[in-house]
C-alpha cells in the first residue's frame, strides 16, 4: 500500500503501527503482541501510520546508532521499513513463538 486511503480494515485484528519514537509509542523490548495484528509500516511520504490509520498500538525500535560522517558530524539512520518490519516480527515470534 503506498497511500493510506488504499487501507481496508480486517475484522478482528489489532493495528500496530511502527513508528519513530515518540510521546505515544511502546518500546520493542515492552511490548505485548495482541494474538491477531496487522503491522503497519509507515514509507517516505507516509511516515507516521498512526496519522492516516486508525491504530490500536504504536511501537517504535531503537535508532541503528550514531555513526560519524566524513566531516566528523554524527548522524542518526533511520531504518528502512522493511528492516523495521523484520526486527518487530522476529521480536513477536522470539516473545511468543510461531503459535500465537
Amino acid at each position: 500500500m503506498s497511500d493510506p486511503k488504499e487501507f481496508l480494515p480486517i475484522a478482528g485484528y489489532s493495528y500496530v503501527a511502527i513508528e519513530e519514537k515518540t510521546a505515544f509509542t511502546t518500546h520493542i523490548k515492552d511490548f505485548v503482541h495482541p494474538k491477531k495484528a496487522v503491522y503497519i509500516v509507515g514509507n517516505s511520504k507516509y511516515r507516521w501510520p498512526s496519522g492516516h490509520i486508525d491504530v490500536q498500538y504504536k511501537v517504535h525500535l531503537p535508532n541503528a546508532g550514531p555513526t560519524p560522517t566524513p566531516e566528523g558530524v554524527w548522524r542518526h539512520h533511520p531504518l528502512y521499513g522493511f528492516q523495521a518490519a523484520s526486527i518487530v516480527l522476529n521480536d513477536r515470534i522470539i516473545k511468543h513463538g510461531t503459535n500465537i
